[in-house]
Protein backbone atom coordinates (compact mmCIF):
# COMPACT_ATOMS: atom_id res chain seq x y z
CA UNK A 1 0.00 0.00 0.00
CA UNK A 2 1.39 3.36 -1.06
CA UNK A 3 2.06 5.97 1.55
CA UNK A 4 0.03 9.11 1.25
CA UNK A 5 2.20 12.06 0.29
CA UNK A 6 2.31 14.68 3.00
CA UNK A 7 0.70 17.94 2.01
CA UNK A 8 3.17 20.73 1.55
CA UNK A 9 2.50 23.85 3.55
CA UNK A 10 2.67 27.34 2.07
CA UNK A 11 6.14 28.40 1.01
CA UNK A 12 7.76 30.98 3.29
CA UNK A 13 9.19 34.27 2.03
CA UNK A 14 12.69 33.05 2.90
CA UNK A 15 12.21 29.81 0.93
CA UNK A 16 10.83 31.74 -2.03
CA UNK A 17 13.84 34.08 -2.06
CA UNK A 18 16.27 31.13 -1.96
CA UNK A 19 14.43 29.56 -4.87
CA UNK A 20 14.47 32.79 -6.90
CA UNK A 21 18.14 33.50 -6.16
CA UNK A 22 19.00 30.06 -7.52
CA UNK A 23 17.32 30.94 -10.84
CA UNK A 24 19.89 32.53 -13.21
CA UNK A 25 17.19 34.18 -15.34
CA UNK A 26 15.59 35.84 -12.31
CA UNK A 27 18.99 37.05 -11.06
CA UNK A 28 19.84 38.52 -14.48
CA UNK A 29 16.47 40.29 -14.70
CA UNK A 30 16.97 41.74 -11.20
CA UNK A 31 20.38 43.07 -12.17
CA UNK A 32 18.95 44.71 -15.29
CA UNK A 33 16.13 46.33 -13.28
CA UNK A 34 18.60 47.64 -10.72
CA UNK A 35 20.86 49.02 -13.44
CA UNK A 36 17.89 50.88 -14.97
CA UNK A 37 16.85 52.19 -11.56
CA UNK A 38 20.34 53.53 -10.91
CA UNK A 39 20.53 55.05 -14.39
CA UNK A 40 17.20 56.84 -13.86
CA UNK A 41 18.35 58.01 -10.43
CA UNK A 42 21.48 59.56 -11.95
CA UNK A 43 19.38 61.30 -14.59
CA UNK A 44 17.01 62.74 -11.96
CA UNK A 45 19.80 64.01 -9.74
CA UNK A 46 21.47 65.66 -12.73
CA UNK A 47 18.20 67.34 -13.79
CA UNK A 48 17.62 68.66 -10.24
CA UNK A 49 21.16 69.96 -9.76
CA UNK A 50 20.77 73.59 -11.06
CA UNK A 51 17.93 74.26 -8.61
CA UNK A 52 19.60 72.28 -5.81
CA UNK A 53 22.72 74.43 -6.18
CA UNK A 54 20.71 77.64 -5.84
CA UNK A 55 18.81 76.26 -2.83
CA UNK A 56 22.10 75.38 -1.13
CA UNK A 57 23.25 78.98 -1.63
CA UNK A 58 20.21 80.02 0.43
CA UNK A 59 21.21 77.61 3.19
CA UNK A 60 18.98 74.66 2.29
CA UNK A 61 21.09 71.51 2.46
CA UNK A 62 19.31 69.51 -0.23
CA UNK A 63 20.24 67.10 -3.03
CA UNK A 64 16.96 67.69 -4.88
CA UNK A 65 13.99 69.99 -4.36
CA UNK A 66 12.06 66.94 -3.09
CA UNK A 67 14.06 67.20 0.14
CA UNK A 68 12.23 70.42 0.96
CA UNK A 69 8.76 68.91 1.26
CA UNK A 70 9.91 65.44 2.36
CA UNK A 71 11.52 66.98 5.44
CA UNK A 72 8.21 68.55 6.42
CA UNK A 73 6.82 65.08 7.13
CA UNK A 74 6.27 64.32 10.84
CA UNK A 75 8.39 61.16 10.71
CA UNK A 76 11.46 63.17 9.63
CA UNK A 77 12.10 64.71 13.06
CA UNK A 78 15.82 64.05 12.63
CA UNK A 79 16.03 66.82 10.00
CA UNK A 80 15.42 70.55 10.45
CA UNK A 81 12.17 71.99 9.12
CA UNK A 82 13.00 74.40 6.27
CA UNK A 83 11.60 77.93 6.28
CA UNK A 84 9.79 77.98 2.95
CA UNK A 85 9.35 81.73 2.79
CA UNK A 86 12.97 82.31 1.85
CA UNK A 87 12.87 79.70 -0.95
CA UNK A 88 9.51 80.62 -2.57
CA UNK A 89 10.76 83.33 -5.00
CA UNK A 90 13.55 81.00 -6.15
CA UNK A 91 11.13 78.08 -6.62
CA UNK A 92 8.77 80.24 -8.68
CA UNK A 93 11.62 81.50 -10.84
CA UNK A 94 12.92 77.97 -11.50
CA UNK A 95 9.40 76.68 -12.14
CA UNK A 96 9.25 78.89 -15.22
CA UNK A 97 12.45 77.39 -16.67
CA UNK A 98 12.34 74.57 -19.29
CA UNK A 99 12.91 71.67 -16.89
CA UNK A 100 11.66 68.12 -17.40
CA UNK A 101 8.25 67.12 -16.05
CA UNK A 102 9.85 65.36 -13.09
CA UNK A 103 11.68 68.47 -11.87
CA UNK A 104 8.74 70.82 -12.51
CA UNK A 105 6.38 68.49 -10.68
CA UNK A 106 8.78 68.39 -7.71
CA UNK A 107 8.97 72.21 -7.68
CA UNK A 108 5.18 72.34 -7.88
CA UNK A 109 4.82 70.03 -4.89
CA UNK A 110 7.17 72.29 -2.95
CA UNK A 111 4.98 75.28 -3.89
CA UNK A 112 1.83 73.64 -2.49
CA UNK A 113 2.47 75.44 0.79
CA UNK A 114 0.51 78.10 2.66
CA UNK A 115 3.29 80.66 2.24
CA UNK A 116 3.33 80.19 -1.56
CA UNK A 117 -0.41 80.20 -2.31
CA UNK A 118 -0.92 83.83 -3.32
CA UNK A 119 2.51 84.25 -4.89
CA UNK A 120 2.45 81.15 -7.11
CA UNK A 121 -1.17 80.95 -8.33
CA UNK A 122 -0.78 83.06 -11.48
CA UNK A 123 2.39 81.25 -12.55
CA UNK A 124 0.80 77.83 -12.03
CA UNK A 125 -2.35 78.94 -13.87
CA UNK A 126 -0.30 80.07 -16.87
CA UNK A 127 1.52 76.72 -16.96
CA UNK A 128 -1.75 74.80 -16.64
CA UNK A 129 -3.27 76.65 -19.59
CA UNK A 130 -0.12 76.37 -21.69
CA UNK A 131 0.22 72.61 -21.28
CA UNK A 132 -3.42 72.02 -22.25
CA UNK A 133 -2.28 72.21 -25.88
CA UNK A 134 -1.43 68.63 -27.07
CA UNK A 135 1.22 70.03 -29.43
CA UNK A 136 2.98 71.73 -26.54
CA UNK A 137 2.84 68.50 -24.56
CA UNK A 138 4.34 66.50 -27.41
CA UNK A 139 7.10 69.09 -27.90
CA UNK A 140 7.97 68.96 -24.20
CA UNK A 141 8.07 65.16 -24.25
CA UNK A 142 10.50 65.26 -27.16
CA UNK A 143 12.61 67.93 -25.46
CA UNK A 144 12.74 65.96 -22.21
CA UNK A 145 13.66 62.74 -24.02
CA UNK A 146 17.20 63.77 -24.98
CA UNK A 147 18.73 64.25 -21.49
CA UNK A 148 17.01 61.09 -20.28
CA UNK A 149 18.57 59.01 -23.03
CA UNK A 150 21.96 60.67 -22.56
CA UNK A 151 21.90 60.10 -18.80
CA UNK A 152 20.63 56.52 -19.00
CA UNK A 153 23.36 55.35 -21.36
CA UNK A 154 22.58 52.04 -23.01
CA UNK A 155 19.82 51.07 -20.57
CA UNK A 156 16.88 52.77 -22.34
CA UNK A 157 15.94 53.01 -25.95
CA UNK A 158 13.78 55.84 -27.31
CA UNK A 159 10.87 53.38 -27.51
CA UNK A 160 11.19 52.64 -23.77
CA UNK A 161 11.75 56.23 -22.66
CA UNK A 162 8.93 57.98 -24.52
CA UNK A 163 5.99 56.17 -22.83
CA UNK A 164 7.68 56.78 -19.46
CA UNK A 165 7.87 60.52 -20.09
CA UNK A 166 4.34 60.60 -21.48
CA UNK A 167 3.06 59.03 -18.25
CA UNK A 168 5.11 61.51 -16.22
CA UNK A 169 3.48 64.34 -18.16
CA UNK A 170 0.03 63.05 -17.19
CA UNK A 171 1.13 62.98 -13.55
CA UNK A 172 2.39 66.55 -13.93
CA UNK A 173 -0.95 67.74 -15.34
CA UNK A 174 -2.78 66.24 -12.37
CA UNK A 175 -0.38 67.90 -9.94
CA UNK A 176 -0.98 71.25 -11.68
CA UNK A 177 -4.72 70.76 -11.20
CA UNK A 178 -4.23 69.83 -7.55
CA UNK A 179 -2.05 72.92 -7.00
CA UNK A 180 -4.66 75.24 -8.52
CA UNK A 181 -7.37 73.69 -6.36
CA UNK A 182 -5.25 74.29 -3.27
CA UNK A 183 -3.99 77.79 -4.16
CA UNK A 184 -7.02 79.65 -5.42
CA UNK A 185 -8.62 82.39 -3.31
CA UNK A 186 -12.05 84.07 -3.48
CA UNK A 187 -10.89 86.48 -6.18
CA UNK A 188 -9.97 83.49 -8.38
CA UNK A 189 -13.47 81.97 -8.41
CA UNK A 190 -14.25 83.21 -11.98
CA UNK A 191 -10.96 81.69 -13.20
CA UNK A 192 -11.78 78.30 -11.65
CA UNK A 193 -15.27 78.34 -13.21
CA UNK A 194 -13.66 79.06 -16.58
CA UNK A 195 -11.23 76.14 -16.16
CA UNK A 196 -14.06 73.78 -15.20
CA UNK A 197 -15.90 74.67 -18.41
CA UNK A 198 -12.82 74.34 -20.63
CA UNK A 199 -13.02 70.95 -22.40
CA UNK A 200 -9.32 71.00 -23.27
CA UNK A 201 -8.71 69.77 -19.71
CA UNK A 202 -9.45 66.14 -18.95
CA UNK A 203 -12.64 65.16 -17.15
CA UNK A 204 -10.57 63.69 -14.32
CA UNK A 205 -8.70 66.96 -13.69
CA UNK A 206 -11.88 69.05 -13.90
CA UNK A 207 -13.65 66.68 -11.51
CA UNK A 208 -10.78 67.08 -9.05
CA UNK A 209 -10.88 70.88 -9.38
CA UNK A 210 -14.66 70.89 -8.93
CA UNK A 211 -14.41 68.98 -5.66
CA UNK A 212 -11.85 71.47 -4.34
CA UNK A 213 -14.11 74.27 -5.57
CA UNK A 214 -17.11 72.94 -3.62
CA UNK A 215 -14.98 72.48 -0.51
CA UNK A 216 -13.80 76.09 -0.68
CA UNK A 217 -17.36 77.40 -1.21
CA UNK A 218 -18.44 75.59 1.97
CA UNK A 219 -15.39 76.79 3.92
CA UNK A 220 -15.95 80.39 2.84
CA UNK A 221 -19.71 80.06 3.48
CA UNK A 222 -20.56 81.32 0.01
CA UNK A 223 -24.26 80.62 -0.49
CA UNK A 224 -24.44 81.05 -4.25
CA UNK A 225 -26.75 78.48 -5.85
CA UNK A 226 -25.33 79.05 -9.34
CA UNK A 227 -21.72 78.53 -8.26
CA UNK A 228 -22.66 75.47 -6.25
CA UNK A 229 -24.53 74.06 -9.27
CA UNK A 230 -21.43 74.52 -11.47
CA UNK A 231 -19.25 72.73 -8.93
CA UNK A 232 -21.69 69.85 -8.50
CA UNK A 233 -22.07 69.39 -12.28
CA UNK A 234 -18.35 69.07 -12.91
CA UNK A 235 -17.69 67.03 -9.76
CA UNK A 236 -19.80 64.26 -11.37
CA UNK A 237 -17.99 64.11 -14.71
CA UNK A 238 -17.07 60.64 -16.01
CA UNK A 239 -13.28 60.25 -16.13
Amino acid sequence: MKKKRAKQGPITAEELMRKLEADPQWVAAQREREAKRQAWSRVLYAMHEPLAQDLRKLGFEVETVCDLYNRKQPWRKDLPLPDYRQAIPLLIEHFQRPYSFEVKEAILRALIDRHAKKLAFDVVLEEFRRTADPQVAQAEIQRALQPVLEGAGDYWSREEAEPLLRNRWNSYRHTLGHALGYMFSKEHIPVIVELLQDERHSAEIRKFLARDFLTKLRRWRIEDAELRSVGERYAQLDS
